[in-house]
């Protein structure tokens, strides 16, 4: 609840906290993931994808969710590669496909 009233930094404390208890919910580390990028701390925020992708590899939204972060931490390469393998495997993910259109893009 913290996270929708807005205090990310409670928010985050909180997180923490469930992830000392249960290392093991992807969606706390979603949360936390969340939390990170509205605080703009990109890398972070990747690794908690990553995180939460080992726990539950089949996720489209935590997948886009790092590539996101890859691009705004601006590892461009990283998030185009990360975009190609979402688009190539959920082919119907518009924001996916503009999201690799904003990337090349801003390559150029």
């Amino acid at each position: 609840s913290k996270y929708h009233l807005e205090d990310l930094e409670g928010a985050e404390q909180d997180c923490n906290e469930a992830l000392k208890l249960n290392p093991y919910v992807p969606e706390i580390f979603d949360l936390r993931g969340m939390v990170r990028i509205k605080t703009e701390h990109y890398d972070s925020a990747a690794v908690d994808y990553t995180r939460a992708l080992e726990l539950q590899p089949d996720n489209r939204d935590y997948w886009y969710n790092r590539a996101f972060c890859y691009y705004r931490a601006g590892q461009r390469a990283l998030a185009l590669q990360q975009l190609d393998y979402i688009t190539d495997r959920w082919r119907d993910f518009k924001r996916a496909q503009q999201l690799q259109q904003e990337v090349v893009m801003s390559q150029k």
